[in-house]
């Protein structure tokens, strides 16, 4: 041991290499064989903060291993008034070794132990809610990982988590990702308990979830989800007969039309192709054929080819959406019963869009 704090402070910058975390390691098991199970956790929790410095995973485990077994009584006796710092790593070593129930139990004694603050949610608590839903979801217990995020949800809207002013919203689109996260375990509890409850609250979570985050940078996405949903639902509404089919379809209208003319947006392609295909679905047949040709005409202006040209993924996008719409403006021609329109729009479609 002597040895050992020579070195370290000799040799500072040693204790950043593989050898020198293990050394460290290796010193927090002389502490705890001493008996001395503070100094072990302390010595332990500093290789471990070290390794994730250095980005070296296999070592912080290795660390947060020892710190288990020390926090356990490996050391004989017991330790009080740890910090939330080393239960957090005692409760990532039991969500390592897939002990996700005693995991969620230390993740609540990190939430119980770190200070009602924003600094303590945002240093502490914050992490420890989001792995504690990754647990309940390798449970199966998908109403336990959505309750999980909405602690995250909660304390976005009380201000536990600081709003960052400027061009860049890093925490807002953090908390906006864990409650996509929840509004997904939400959905699935819907799909496979047929519960009205959890379809009323998945409902109340996706019409909020842009009003909650306007600033974040998922918008696009939750924008993009909200549609699909709002479409899906109209499409099992119809399928039962329930007449709220086209109110649904009428919501998910607006927020694809948003996304239609977003320029920005990596969807704006889709949206249009879903507007022609909406227009179908509510027998419009000479909106869905202006919707298409307009999307089309727009598309093949010299400036918007020019964009293709210099980017290969708009020009992956469009042709997909080119491809797309024409089927779906030939669907309209055909309701119309407008077969040379039909033999028009088709023409040469299978050499156009080979795939």
């Amino acid at each position: 041991i002597e040895l050992l704090e020579g070195m370290m402070r000799a040799h500072p910058t040693a204790w950043r290499t593989d050898n020198g975390l293990r050394a460290l390691i290796e010193w927090s098991k002389l502490e705890c064989a001493r008996g001395d199970s503070g100094r072990a956790v302390k010595i332990a929790l500093e290789a471990a903060t070290r390794a994730k410095t250095a980005g070296k995973v296999p070592l912080e485990r290795m660390a947060n291993r020892q710190l288990n077994l020390y926090v356990a009584g490996g050391c004989g006796g017991s330790i009080g008034g740890l910090d939330a710092d080393v239960l957090n790593r005692v409760a990532d070593d039991l969500r390592t070794q897939a002990k996700y129930a005693d995991a969620i139990r230390a993740y609540r004694s990190v939430i119980s132990s770190a200070p009602d603050t924003p600094q303590g949610f945002v240093t502490h608590k914050w992490q420890a809610w989001e792995n504690m839903a990754r647990c309940y979801k390798e449970e199966g217990d998908l109403l336990g990982q959505a309750l999980a995020y909405e602690a995250i949800h909660e304390a976005w809207k009380n201000g536990l988590i600081p709003r960052i002013k400027g061009d860049q919203h890093p925490n807002e689109d953090r908390a906006a990702k864990s409650r996509i996260l929840a509004q997904q375990a939400m959905k699935s509890l819907a799909e496979t308990t047929r519960s009205k409850v959890f379809e009323t609250r998945l409902e109340a979570m996706t019409g909020q979830l842009r009003r909650d985050y306007p600033n974040t940078n998922l918008g696009g996405n939750i924008d993009w989800n909200r549609a699909l949903d709002l479409w899906k639902r109209a499409l099992e509404q119809k399928r039962k007969k329930d007449p709220a089919w086209k109110q649904a379809l009428a919501e998910a209208q607006g927020v694809f039309e948003s996304i239609s003319q977003d320029p920005k947006s990596p969807v704006q392609e889709k949206a249009w192709t879903y507007l022609v295909r909406l227009h179908g679905q509510l027998e419009r047949y000479d909106e869905a054929i202006a919707t298409a040709e307009k999307a089309l005409s727009g598309w093949n202006t010299p400036e918007e080819l020019k964009q293709e040209e210099k980017f290969d993924t708009i020009r992956a996008r469009r042709q997909a959406a080119r491809a797309g719409i024409t089927y779906w403006l030939a669907d309209a021609h055909t309701k119309k019963k407008d077969y040379a329109k039909v033999l028009e729009t088709l023409a040469n479609y299978s050499s156009k869009f080979p795939n």
